[in-house]
């Protein structure tokens, strides 16, 4: 309660809502009810909305269609709120190779070269392993489409 005004009767509260633990990165839309003793009314219904974002926030890692041969070094950006480390990335296609971070930051680049010489599909997890207890491990979808380059409309 924070407020109650005897000639009108009325009370006014403050309302703490807390997630589950369990509760995953996105988007909360939903109605909750309170239930009270007013003989007036059985309950209140309120809306809930919040943008549950995760402890790091990264993109995923989205080239598009890249020609053959093409030379690929991007960069990821890692960004938190408070400072983590990231001790290990693995990646389970070779062609896609990350530079080693060092120290605890809010925002790290992650420096990566990508082997364009053989045309094909990727579409994987790329996996980040921190010290940060709220998100120890994320995966984060990798996806290209290497094809082999042209000019003026002969393959090379």
């Amino acid at each position: 309660e924070v407020e109650r005004n005897l000639q009108t009767g009325r009370v006014a509260y403050d309302l703490i809502v807390n997630l589950s633990k369990e509760q995953t990165a996105g988007t909360i839309y939903d109605e909750l009810s309170i239930i009270t003793n007013d003989a007036k009314t059985s309950g209140i219904p309120f809306v809930v909305r919040a943008k549950v974002t995760p402890a790091i926030e990264v993109r995923p890692i989205q080239l598009g269609v890249i020609n053959k041969g093409q030379t690929v070094k991007k960069k990821l950006i890692l960004h938190s709120a408070r400072a983590f480390s990231v001790s290990k990335i693995k990646t389970a296609d070779p062609r896609i190779v990350f530079q080693p971070v060092e120290g605890e930051k809010t925002l790290h680049l992650l420096t990566y070269t990508l082997d364009t010489s053989t045309p094909g599909q990727i579409e994987e997890d790329v996996t980040i392993f921190t010290n940060d207890p709220g998100q120890p491990e994320m995966k984060v979808p990798f996806s290209v489409q290497i094809v082999p380059a042209t000019v003026a409309g002969t393959t090379k």
